[in-house]
């Protein structure tokens, strides 16, 4: 009988997933190796033949995420728009993913607690920088297009990552706050308005 062949990959990406749903019912310091395994349906050695640790395992799962985001992000704007719908296409793409998974909102928000805890790990340190990275540096870039093609004012570039900075903690608080009361606001539609306002401040 041929062996079965096993893809490592997708091996890992199910058990990161199993481990998402545990570790957002119970937290991920109150969570085992052998929840996960069950909820993966795989023995607790298994688990270990692709993660040395629970640690490494949310910094998988977390990873997994952020590097689908920056493929993502990039595929969901047309490059030949104008700048302002380049920009409102991207935030467009990015609240999507809070309505679309808030679970993966309440993991990120317990990853970081958790990693907060264990500040002596720099690699973790790490993963908590680059959450949001990938919009930000999307955000520096448009924004630059926009000043090369006299469509922006030309004095925002001095402070183009700070813009960057506070239209995404702007936007990660209007979604984290959809994710707490769904009903409160429609989130597309506040958007919207927040960057029509942002984006009539720069037009020439």
């Amino acid at each position: 009988m041929t062996p079965k062949i096993i893809d490592k990959e997708i091996k890992k990406m199910e058990i990161s997933s199993a481990a998402i749903k545990i570790f957002i019912n119970k937290g991920i310091s109150n969570t085992s190796i052998s929840e996960i395994a069950r909820e993966a349906g795989i023995g607790k050695g298994t688990v270990y033949e692709y993660f040395s640790s629970k640690d490494e395992l949310a910094i998988f799962a977390a990873s997994s995420w952020i590097n689908l985001l920056e493929q993502t992000s990039y595929d969901s704007v047309n490059k030949s728009d104008t700048p302002d719908k380049q920009l409102k296409d991207l935030f467009k793409h990015t609240t999507s993913n809070f309505i679309k998974h808030p679970e993966i909102i309440s993991f990120f928000i317990e990853l970081i607690g958790y990693l907060q805890k264990n500040m002596h790990q720099n690699k973790h340190l790490q993963l908590i920088k680059r959450i949001g990275a990938p919009v930000r540096k999307h955000i520096v870039d448009i924004l630059q297009y926009g000043i090369d093609k006299k469509f922006f004012r030309e004095e925002i570039a001095k402070d183009l990552e700070k813009t960057a900075i506070n239209l995404v903690a702007f936007v990660d608080g209007l979604g984290l706050q959809y994710v707490s009361d769904p009903q409160f606001f429609n989130l597309d539609i506040q958007i919207n308005c927040f960057l029509d306002y942002f984006l009539n401040s720069i037009r020439k």
